[in-house]
């Protein structure tokens, strides 16, 4: 009877609910005790697998099968252990491999408790018109289901329908009754429906207060990813950073980060933000402005100072936040262009802050100009960087032509190495001859 629960577990709703995001929305089952054979490789393989260690969890797997365990058992919990792996990237060329392999599988099986992974698998691969008919075959044969309505809910989340989605989930939470808890899910995809259109959908204090209580109401039962993941990112908002950081420190233990992927790339800073109060800011900054905050937003910059980073993330972090500061102050140039030379002494490219279209304003600026010719040299060595990516050395190289650099400088720098014997290190620098 354990088993059969167990099993019963990973074909049900709040199964198919973790693949909203598989690294924010956890799985917990309670072991069976007294197994044998190959139903406790089986179980023993899952467990490893919520753990996190994939490759036990496949050598268990394996060794079930070997062992006899029922083929569509071990072909659900397949699907569990490769989607997890498959989700961050699933357009990577071994990711597509695993998804093809897993999907021609599921293609055999004739049991409807495999229609949703097989949905699913069917999404992330590209194919999302077989992805939602496979869900409707489904509905048709367990109409009314919270797993049914579980499922097109994901489907419709994955196509960025959060509106339907949202449909979707409340239909599961209703068909699911007390066994299946769907507020968290809500307070996400709500959230993911402010960021697409802020004006629209306004995160409203009162929205923000309903959301926290539903997280925190959450995790007082359990450790719950999401549930922290989103409260942090709600407390940084509001300027809460030690509690935000709090979570997220809460968040990591438990949760590897490199699996985490939430679906608006806004949200993807916090991921890695619970150990950095610099990385937090510059997260909270770029949020906020993105809400039409801009003065919270230029707060939280004014306080970024990445004395918690070491030197070669705190120098690319320091100089992101003075050309941030630069865009948003971009109607004064004075302090503009204070923040353009403090971008460029950290090692920003003249040419890219020239062609960077939020800082248009400045671009017919003689100050601008003459700021950008005075850190030229920054491009050549760029250039001595890229050495064996001629094409990469070679664009930065006319980039410091274009600021004035001379070609017969470029001639006799020796650091240059075998790109000066190119006949396309010699083209460029006859046409900047003038």
């Amino acid at each position: 009877k354990g088993y059969e629960r167990v099993i019963v577990e990973l074909m049900s709703a709040r199964a198919i609910q973790r693949f909203v995001s598989p690294g924010l929305f956890k799985l917990s089952i309670a072991p069976p005790h007294d197994l044998k054979g190959s139903e406790a490789l089986l179980m023993a393989a899952l467990f490893r697998h919520l753990e996190g260690k994939q490759e036990a969890a496949r050598l268990k797997l394996r060794n079930a099968e070997n062992g006899g365990a029922p083929k569509a058992h071990a072909l659900l919990l397949r699907a569990h252990i490769e989607l997890w792996d498959v989700w961050p990237d699933p357009q990577g060329e071994a990711q597509k491999q695993a998804l093809a392999t897993l999907r021609a599988e599921l293609e055999e099986a004739d049991e409807p408790f495999l229609l949703p992974p097989r949905a699913i698998v069917a999404r992330l691969s590209g194919d999302p018109a077989t992805a939602h008919e496979i869900a409707d075959r489904f509905g048709k044969l367990a109409p009314l289901s919270a797993e049914s309505f579980m499922l097109q809910a994901v489907l419709l989340g994955l196509d960025g329908r959060l509106e339907l989605a949202l449909e979707a989930l409340e239909d599961a939470g209703e068909a699911g009754g007390k066994a299946l808890d769907v507020s968290v899910q809500a307070a996400y995809l709500r959230f993911l429906r402010i960021l697409r259109d802020p004006a629209v959908e306004p995160l409203t204090p009162a929205l923000r207060a309903e959301m926290e209580e539903a997280l925190d109401e959450r995790l007082k039962r359990d450790h719950y990813p999401a549930a922290l993941f989103l409260r942090a990112v709600l407390r940084a908002l509001e300027g809460d950073w030690d509690e935000a950081a709090e979570s997220l420190r809460r968040l990591a233990p438990r949760t590897p980060l490199d699996r985490i992927v939430p679906d608006d790339p806004l949200l993807a800073p916090f991921v890695w933000a619970g150990e950095s109060r610099s990385r937090l800011l510059a997260a909270a900054r770029d949020l906020r402005h993105h809400l039409g905050r801009a003065g919270p937003a230029m707060a939280a910059a004014k306080l970024i100072t990445g004395d918690d980073l070491p030197e070669e993330d705190r120098g690319a972090l320091l100089r992101d936040n003075h050309r941030w500061m630069a865009r948003a102050l971009v109607d004064d140039e004075r302090k503009a262009l204070v923040h353009v030379e403090s971008a460029l002494k950290l090692g920003a490219a003249p040419g890219e802050l020239r062609d960077d279209a939020t800082l248009a304003v400045l671009r017919p600026r003689p100050a601008f100009q003459a700021l950008l010719r005075r850190y030229r040299e920054t491009h050549r060595r760029m250039a001595k960087t890229l050495r064996g990516d001629d094409p990469a050395a070679l664009a930065q190289l006319e980039e410091a032509l274009k600021l004035g650099v001379r070609p017969d400088d470029l001639r006799e720098d020796g650091e240059l190495g075998e790109l000066r014997e190119r006949p396309e290190f010699e083209e460029l620098l006859k046409r900047y001859e003038n």
